[in-house]
């Protein structure tokens, strides 16, 4: 299979696999937050944050690693060192995570007086920390095999399982113990799911050393900083103003991330392709590869910030209470910094991918000391605007740095007269949605007007001349792979 083909059919499986996850969990918190009291509903949250944060921090960075080999050992055709590479990080990484669950088990005097997590809950819990382990460290194999098809399927079986076990034994009565077996549950078969016995046969040699010194260690370090970075806005805003400017940080956080969706699936996509071209040094490949990455993800992302930062209210009235509706004062800043944030992590996930792993870690480490050198004192002075304020900044020289990497290392192709095209198009469809919004309608009107807006979106873009043969190409391969062929003509009018 072409380059371009499998890079597309990775898209379209990894896209599959976010919106089944993003359902599934939708519904999971849901059914937990109607049925559960809210102290019930905080122990859900809080046994899953200890239990996905210490099982994946447990795979010690050897998973993302592993995921970087594979591609290169396939490509190289030295299928016999696989196994080897496999066998040593299960070693290492089931090794920690079973240390980690078995002091979290000595804790449980603590545990249980600080958060009322009882005996039983906490073995649920450490068993829950192997497990996502092990589901995690056997999902990054065939994520390097990138067989996203297997990866889609085995996520779809198993929180299919969490959200059924999850609901049985609330009905049942187990109350908030019911979501923690159903969290395990998920865990274990996804786990089982992707075990395969092949895995585990005898390997040739392979600089196991290297693998866990070079690759290993500085993504460990890099991703441990970048889930610090992501989840701490909470913590500190809580510490240092009051849980109101949380909550108005936290809904506006969470809705503006859902912008670097396409681009996180496009870097999750394109991450083993570019491993496995290092072989043969297909270095223009690589940043063809990049460059459409890039393209597609502001493509996407940029009309999506747009939309949310024009209805942000009349979406916040919708979803959410009346009461939040100050968190809409933060979009026209958390937007812009999730975009050049996913960007920039697009571009420095695939540094990695090409071995340059110390850089990796050094500009993670960089971002987050930016990040936390900002955050605390904004906060402090400035409240949720100032927390937003310091995302920015961290994501700009996130972006930044990332991009003149990115231009060193690769040669980034897309021109400035390409995304001029793009903004003009943004600022047609900004035009449309400023007078849709401003007549007194239905929003539901109104949102069917904009949805049929992006029409306007693509046709701008075409006019302009935007499109390129790689462009057409690309839609008519996700056409034949989703077997919408018949389609080609609709679809033709509008690249």
């Amino acid at each position: 299979m072409k380059v371009a083909e499998k890079a597309v059919s990775n898209t379209i499986y990894l896209f599959l696999n976010w919106i089944t996850m993003t359902v599934f969990s939708f519904v999971y918190w849901v059914i937990a937050g109607k049925l559960l009291l809210p102290s019930e509903y905080g122990m859900v949250t809080t046994g899953y944050q200890i239990m996905f944060l210490l099982g994946s921090l447990a795979n010690l960075g050897l998973g993302v690693a592993v995921s970087k080999v594979i591609p290169e050992l396939i490509a190289s055709k030295k299928f016999d060192r696989i196994p080897t590479v496999i066998k040593f990080s299960l070693k290492v990484t089931l090794t920690i995570a079973s240390l980690i669950a078995g002091v979290l088990l000595l804790l449980y005097p603590f545990l249980h007086q600080k958060i009322g997590f009882s005996l039983s809950d906490l073995i649920v819990i450490s068993l829950g920390i192997i497990f996502v382990q092990l589901s995690t460290f056997f999902s990054r194999i065939w994520y390097g095999f990138q067989n996203m098809k297997k990866i889609w399927i085995n996520s779809s079986i198993s929180q299919f399982i969490k959200l059924a076990t999850a609901a049985i034994l609330i009905y049942l009565g187990f109350s908030y113990f019911g979501p923690l077996v159903g969290l395990t549950l998920m865990y274990l078969v996804s786990f089982l799911l992707y075990f395969s016995p092949k895995f585990l046969k005898n390997g040739k040699y392979y600089n196991t050393k290297f693998l866990f010194y070079r690759l290993a260690l500085p993504a460990f370090v890099a991703n441990f900083f970048r889930i610090v970075f992501n989840n701490t806005q909470y913590i500190i805003l809580s510490l240092l103003k009051t849980t109101q400017s949380t909550g108005y940080f936290s809904l506006a956080f969470m809705i503006s991330v859902q912008v670097a969706a396409f681009v996180n699936v496009i870097t999750s996509a394109i991450f083993p392709l570019i491993s496995g071209l290092n072989i043969g040094k297909r270095k223009d490949s690589q940043s063809k590869l990049l460059t459409l990455g890039i393209r597609y993800g502001l493509l996407v992302s940029l009309p999506a910030a747009l939309f949310i930062y024009f209805f942000a209210k009349p979406i916040i009235l919708i979803f959410f209470r009346q009461e939040y509706l100050p968190s809409a004062s933060i979009f026209s800043i958390l937007l812009p910094g999730v975009i050049m944030f996913a960007i920039g992590n697009l571009i420095l996930t695939n540094l990695y991918a090409i071995g340059k792993s110390k850089l990796y870690r050094n500009i993670n480490l960089l971002v987050s000391f930016v990040y936390f050198s900002t955050a605390i004192s904004f906060s402090y002075f400035f409240g949720f605007v100032g927390m937003a304020f310091s995302y920015l900044i961290s994501a700009f020289i996130n972006f930044i740095i990332s991009l003149y990497y990115g231009r060193k290392y690769f040669e980034i192709r897309m021109k400035k007269s390409e995304i001029g095209k793009i903004f003009l198009s943004l600022l047609v469809l900004g035009l449309i949605w400023k007078v849709v919004d401003s007549v007194n309608v239905n929003f539901f009107v109104k949102l069917a007007i904009v949805l049929l807006s992006f029409f306007v979106y693509s046709i701008v873009l075409k006019i302009t001349k935007f499109y390129s043969k790689d462009d057409k190409r690309v839609i008519f391969i996700i056409l034949e792979k989703t077997r919408l062929k018949k389609l080609e003509k609709i679809v033709g009018l509008f690249i």
